[in-house]
């Protein structure tokens, strides 16, 4: 029982205490409600619910922001690497254009360089050749000449006559000098070949023939290619190529 009374009175004591305190708030809501402003509660209500909408708006632009931003990096990240490629071009360009700038000096050049080399190197067909037809027709005075055009010009102590002037076997001759001039002027090599170097030449063609290339000088090497026997007692070396009644091919040195 003593207990009860003790928490009778203890309940007692806090719901005076709570009263008071009711009684001062009550008073003091009476002291207030005089100072309380509908209209500006209502107003600052509507600011509160304005304030929430734009921020919501503003999150949401926020949030369209950082979209946008990410794609923007992407495309610079992109504008980057075109950059950096562009870069790369602009120096193969400046390069390219260098080479360009060469070669166009270059091209002033052989063309201005050309004609004097073609000259020379003419002269020098000239030189060889000149040393060949003599051999060949054993004529110490022969000169040959290459002319510009191409054609082909012989002189002596006597005479000078173009290619179409001349007669067939120095025109065989001055042919055949030539292009070992040639061959001589644009190898190192001692030797040369004669494929079929009679065909469509008569007996006496074929014979004399076989004496110009004999008397042919400067080669350590001439092989010729024939069907007839017009160069045998001119060679050192004859291999003759024949065959069997079986068609079987037998080589024959003489």
């Amino acid at each position: 029982m003593s207990d009860i009374e003790a928490k009778r009175e203890s309940a007692f004591k806090s719901l005076n205490e709570t009263k008071k305190q009711s009684r001062h708030q009550g008073q003091l809501l009476a002291d207030s409600r005089p100072k309380f402003d509908k209209e500006e509660f209502l107003k600052t209500e509507q600011e509160i619910r304005d304030t929430d909408q734009n921020i919501a708006v503003l999150k949401s632009q926020l949030a369209e922001k950082g979209k946008s931003l990410k794609e923007k990096e992407t495309k610079l990240k992109v504008l980057g690497e075109k950059e950096k490629k562009l870069e790369g071009l602009k120096t193969q360009r400046a390069k390219l254009n260098t080479i360009k700038s060469f070669l166009e000096k270059l091209r002033v050049w052989i063309r201005e360089f050309v004609p004097k080399f073609r000259a020379a190197l003419i002269e020098k067909i000239n030189i060889i050749a000149s040393e060949i037809y003599r051999s060949i027709r054993e004529e110490e005075d022969a000169g040959l000449r290459w002319l510009q055009n191409y054609d082909i010009e012989i002189t002596t102590s006597k005479s000078s006559k173009k290619f179409s002037k001349l007669s067939g076997g120095e025109k065989m001759a001055a042919a055949l000098s030539v292009r070992l001039a040639i061959l001589k002027s644009f190898t190192n090599i001692d030797f040369a070949f004669f494929d079929e170097p009679t065909t469509n030449l008569d007996q006496t063609s074929r014979i004399n023939l076989s004496k110009y290339i004999h008397n042919i000088k400067g080669f350590e090497q001439l092989f010729v290619i024939s069907h007839d026997d017009s160069f045998k007692r001119q060679s050192e070396y004859v291999i003759k190529f024949t065959k069997d009644d079986q068609d079987r091919t037998k080589i024959v040195v003489l």
